[in-house]
Formats: structure tokens, sequence, C-alpha cells
């Protein structure tokens, strides 16, 4: 017989585990009944998350009002020298950074590549149906 909660504990992490963030856990559903018979933890974990995405959504205001107002500043005082470079950048994110650093060096690391070769150096790709490489 199921208690009064139960219902309401399965809808919660019916509806938690399809946000976006959570379905690259590929949760299984043994996991997800093993959960399910502990209530307090399945409702602490949907706490924190749902206070997790508070957070974030709040962090992402923050940043946008933060990047319109050095945008105006920066409008504002087109002959300013004060920050000689491009100014702050609020939007720029960790994926931006590295994905400039790709393009930057053009994806190509000469100590990686030589790395490469040497370890493939006696190691022949295996033979295609046609005889190609």
């Amino acid at each position: 017989m199921s208690t009064l909660g139960e219902g309401r504990v399965d809808e919660a992490l019916t509806k938690l585990l399809d946000e976006p963030l959570l379905k690259s856990l590929d949760i299984d559903p043994e996991s997800l009944q093993s959960l399910s018979a502990e209530p307090k933890l399945a409702g602490t974990v949907a706490a924190l998350f749902n206070l997790y995405k508070n957070t974030r959504t709040q962090l992402e205001n923050v940043l946008a009002q933060l990047n319109a107002e050095e945008r105006a500043r920066t409008q504002a005082t087109p002959g300013s020298t004060a920050g000689s470079g491009p100014g702050l950048r609020f939007d720029y994110s960790p994926f931006d950074e590295v994905s400039d650093f790709l393009e930057s060096h053009r994806n190509y690391f000469p100590e990686l590549e030589e790395q490469a070769e040497a370890r493939g150096e006696g190691c022949a790709p295996p033979a295609t149906r046609s005889g190609r490489r």
C-alpha cells in the first residue's frame, strides 16, 4: 500500500528528470526506484536542484545587467582610454574561451602533433575493403 506522499515524490522526480541538465545523467529505472523509496532524499535532491536553477537564473540576470551597463558606459565615452582592451565581457563563457583559444591556434598544437606521430609510428591503420587507407 502506498503512502500519501509517495505519488508526489514520483511526480517530482519525473518532473526533475525532464530537465535537460539532468537528462544527461541517464538514470536507469532501478536507480529511480531506489531514489523514490527515500522521499526525504528525493525531496532534498529536488530542492537542491531548484535552488541551483534559481541561483543560476539570478546570476545570468546580474551578468546581463552588468553587461548592459558596461556597454552603455563604453558607448557614452567613445574617446575613453580607460581599459584600452575590449572592456569587460560578462557574456563570455568558458565555452567561448575554449573556442577562441582553439581558433587562435588554428586548432594546431605542434607538441601534441609530435607526440601523436611518435606514438603512432609502427601502428598502421586497418585496411579497408577497397584497399585504401
